[in-house]
């Protein structure tokens, strides 16, 4: 692997992550460039109108986003760029909002004012920490634009008719569109999570819509293997499998380490990075709806390049989780 392909920002690692991980292309060979970007209409009047394109393309370093205005719209009028607002998540409920619940454009962390008369933008977004060939980002991509005579001024979106960001009271207040990173041909990234051996996959799920597991683990075991999942194991599971996670401990009288080995066993495949968190009930492990965020847990690792094929995480024993521990094994693994 280039150390180009793995061009990552330290600094936004946890920001970028705490959104989750929801779901992550399994060999999903399906990226743009700058010559075939992936194109959105711009519209205003809640997609009444549109006035313009969203192009969204990526280099394996930056996504860049481009918001570019219409010569002469359906409406005859001459519109320009007044603000241009872009947000980036793992998870559709990550997008700001302020404290009532409505969308809070103004908190999207990517924003511009180009400038009187502009009739085209550009936002180039640094890849983060986790940010893999093969996963599906989400995009919420905000405009006002103003038109001088007649003044009018307008909240336009990328329009993606199926994916509503609704309001407190389930109106819809905007778009958001899912995104695939990567150039075909490239390393292929899956989430995955340490759960139940096979073929009892399913016996410890996160209560969530999306896929997550967890595994429980008792002190007075002498270790615990459970699989490693790359996929949504609900269908076809024994194919998902692409390794162990295994569990064990050396605690006495209270004090100690928990031990959380992933192992790869998987033609093919490798271990990129991960999060690990334990606790001592299901509930005090971080949440949101009831899918876990992994760039909240408490053990943040990697990335590897080149990727490896285990990797242990140390954690000390904490005497306020009693000997019942419930452990969240989260890692992105893929292949080429």
């Amino acid at each position: 692997m280039k150390n180009s392909k793995w061009l990552l920002v330290a600094g936004l690692v946890i920001m970028m992550m705490a959104v989750g991980c929801k779901k992550m292309g399994e060999t999903m060979d399906v990226a743009s460039t700058a010559g075939n970007p992936m194109v959105l209409p711009l519209t205003v009047n809640a997609g009444a109108l549109q006035v313009g394109h969203v192009y969204v393309w990526d280099d394996a370093s930056k996504l860049h986003v481009q918001y570019k205005l219409d010569a002469l719209p359906a409406d005859g009028k001459i519109w320009w760029l007044e603000r241009c607002e872009c947000a980036v998540a793992l998870l559709p409920d990550e997008f700001p909002r302020d404290g009532a619940g409505n969308v809070n454009v103004s908190g999207f962390p990517n924003s511009y004012d180009p400038g009187f008369g502009a009739q085209e933008y550009t936002f180039e977004i640094p890849f983060v920490g986790g940010w893999v060939s093969g996963l599906t980002i989400d995009i919420a991509a905000h405009a006002i634009v103003r038109c001088q005579q007649p003044f009018e001024q307008m909240s336009g979106w990328a329009y993606y008719p199926a994916n509503p960001l609704p309001g407190p009271a389930g109106e819809c207040q905007g778009w958001w569109f899912p995104y695939v990173l990567g150039t075909p041909g490239d390393w292929k990234a899956s989430t995955a999570w340490g759960g139940h051996a096979m073929p009892q996959w399913n016996m410890w799920q996160f209560p969530g819509n999306n896929w997550a597991l967890y595994i429980r683990y008792n002190l007075s075991a002498t270790q615990y293997v459970g699989d490693l999942y790359a996929g949504n194991p609900k269908n076809d599971p024994a194919s998902k499998v692409v390794g162990r996670v295994t569990v064990s401990d050396d605690v006495v009288a209270g004090v100690g380490n928990i031990y959380v080995t992933y192992t790869i066993t998987k033609a093919g495949y490798s271990i990129y990075s991960g999060h690990t968190i334990v606790r001592g009930a299901l509930e005090d492990i971080p949440q949101v709806n009831g899918n876990p965020p992994p760039g909240q847990f408490d053990y943040i690792w990697g990335p590897f390049d080149p990727t490896v094929g285990t990797h242990t995480v140390t954690i000390p024993y904490d005497s306020d989780w009693g000997s019942d521990l419930y452990i969240g094994a989260h890692a992105i693994v893929g292949h080429y």
